[in-house]
């Protein structure tokens, strides 16, 4: 760039999981006596719904910051850090097994074990969930969920009071924390405390409490077969890094 040109900022996020991400973009680092108009930190929103095409996820959003800042003097090499901060989902799919007597029914599925099928593309993976079942009552049990997780993508997880804080260093003393929630047909069991993490791995529980297996119309579950559910995991990502700019 020479002086007396216009440096306008131009970004595309682009969505490669399968949720739907909404999140900002903001930009620092820049000489504001050289760069007319430039803040200590500027953000701006976007917000992508995936679509699904054939076998993969795809989607994009660009994001231009207009109208730009006139370069107004000749300043040594400028580096322009920026943070994509957003908002996302990772679905751990998984094969659960529930019977009327997990303790005395030795025939068909597992009621303690491994049931991770597989965790949906994320920059926060599911690692692994075992499910412990045990009897509550006649015609009802519990099921407890451990789960783990692992930070696999460029960044990390942010705390929820960064995102469109309008903050490029997150400066609070809120935790970077993940939420979870199990859900059996169709029925939503917020986890247990929300999980923290360290060295970008964490672990999670969910206990489901007098879950029915048998009502008026006999037993719900036949204890052969595992059935379909899922857990789902809610966080803020947060990627930075720099570009650097030459002045002539």
């Amino acid at each position: 760039y020479r002086v007396g040109e216009t440096f306008t900022p131009w970004f595309r996020v682009i969505d490669q999981g399968e949720s739907d991400v909404e999140g900002e973009v903001c930009i620092a680092g820049l000489d504001y006596d050289a760069f007319s108009g430039f803040a200590d930190c500027q953000c701006q929103d976007y917000y992508i719904v995936v679509q699904e095409e054939e076998e993969y996820y795809t989607n994009n959003w660009d994001l231009e910051f207009m109208p730009g800042y006139k370069i107004i003097k000749h300043v040594d090499e400028q580096y322009l850090v920026f943070v994509n901060r957003y908002e996302y989902y990772t679905y751990g799919i998984v094969d659960v097994c529930i019977k009327e007597d997990p303790r005395m029914d030795t025939e068909g599925c597992n009621p303690s074990g491994e049931i991770l099928d597989v965790s949906s593309s994320a920059p926060l993976e599911i690692t692994s969930v075992v499910q412990d079942l045990g009897s509550a009552g006649k015609g009802s049990v519990n099921l407890e969920i451990d789960f783990e997780v692992k930070e696999k993508g460029d960044g990390n997880v942010a705390p929820y009071e960064s995102l469109y804080g309008g903050e490029c260093v997150y400066s609070g003393k809120e935790e970077p924390l993940v939420y979870a929630t199990f859900v059996l047909f169709g029925d939503r069991y917020p986890c247990d405390d929300a999980v923290q993490l360290k060295d970008g791995e964490g672990k999670g529980k969910c206990v489901i409490t007098d879950l029915l297996t048998s009502g008026s119309q006999g037993l719900i579950f036949e204890g052969e077969e595992t059935t379909k559910a899922y857990l789902e995991l809610v966080y803020v990502w947060e990627y930075a890094d720099s570009v650097n700019l030459l002045i002539e």
